[in-house]
């Protein structure tokens, strides 16, 4: 079950201030541990569609390590206690937060095997020639987009967030993210009437660099190493289900009460931003929630 969004105003009925509670840091991984959750949820693993399998476009382990660290905090009794409310009257799957632990650390393991069988670290070799060609037409492709579109309300903070990337694995989402605009019914007519700078060939160019450098990386689709890159699209694409829904959970009943772009924030923009790419090793366990008072009250309304 998928609660909407909405914001609520602050009442006896919602929880109380958290204004304490500390952006969510990455969990310390013990690997033993993922292994074993990764072996309780092979099956659903397994039982995934092909066709609802998403590429992860990311850097899988950081983004699980997030996750993890989110469905422990949310499992202390003080925040349980509103998403056990909320499932009461059915707008939100409690199991949910209860199979979080597990898929996060069976992703997390997941990726870590993949990059084993691939012999690659995230610093993996990409040919320099491809590099500059990706950087070129990125420059190029931003160029005319930031031309046409620099004050548009919603298309520049996009273009501010492609700019913000950094390493290879980010500047191939660039690549995607550029393509993506390019082709965009509202922009491509406008893009089209540029000559100084638009080329109608980018949008291949950019597809396919963005592919070699995926391959590179051990995030193409297509190089399975040993199943091991399958099994990490599957687990990814399970997490990032499961956390979306309770993303939106959490931030329906604690975003009038703290920042729930911290507490409970995007998987791409909290792994490709600097802090992110900075943090050398893992944090420890964030400190649990202090218990809302009026805990015997309702959930907020509906």
């Amino acid at each position: 079950m998928v609660v909407s969004p909405r914001r609520k105003s602050k009442s006896s009925k919602s929880p109380e201030s958290t204004d304490s509670i500390e952006p969510v840091e990455t969990q310390e991984i013990d690997s033993g541990v993922a292994q074993q959750s990764f072996g309780s949820a092979r099956v659903r693993i397994d039982s995934l569609s092909m066709d609802l399998v998403e590429p992860a476009r990311i850097d899988v382990q950081p983004a699980a390590a997030i996750v993890h660290g989110i469905a422990l905090r949310d499992s202390q009794p003080s925040r349980r206690i509103w998403f056990e409310k909320l499932a009461s009257v059915q707008l939100y799957d409690l199991d949910m937060l209860d199979r979080l632990p597990d898929i996060s650390l069976a992703t997390w393991y997941a990726r870590r095997r993949q990059l084993a069988k691939l012999a690659i670290s995230s610093n993996a070799v990409v040919p320099d020639t491809v590099v500059r060609e990706s950087q070129q037409i990125r420059a190029r492709m931003l160029r005319v987009l930031e031309y046409w579109f620099g004050d548009h309300a919603t298309v520049a903070g996009e273009l501010a967030g492609i700019r913000a990337g950094g390493g290879h694995q980010d500047l191939a989402n660039d690549l995607e993210d550029v393509a993506d605009l390019y082709v965009r019914e509202d922009i491509q007519p406008i893009l089209s009437q540029d000559r100084k700078d638009y080329n109608k060939e980018d949008v291949a160019t950019a597809r396919r660099l963005a592919g070699i450098i995926f391959k590179a990386l051990g995030l193409d689709q297509d190089n399975e190493a040993d199943g091991w890159t399958d099994l990490c699209h599957r687990a990814w694409t399970l997490m990032q289900r499961d956390y979306n829904d309770h993303r939106r959970a959490g931030t329906f009943l604690f975003g009038a009460s703290e920042d729930s772009d911290e507490t409970y924030p995007s998987l791409v923009s909290a792994v490709r931003s600097p802090s992110s790419r900075e943090r050398v090793t893992p944090a420890p366990a964030p400190t649990p929630t202090p218990a809302p008072t009026g805990g015997t009250s309702e959930p907020p309304p509906q």
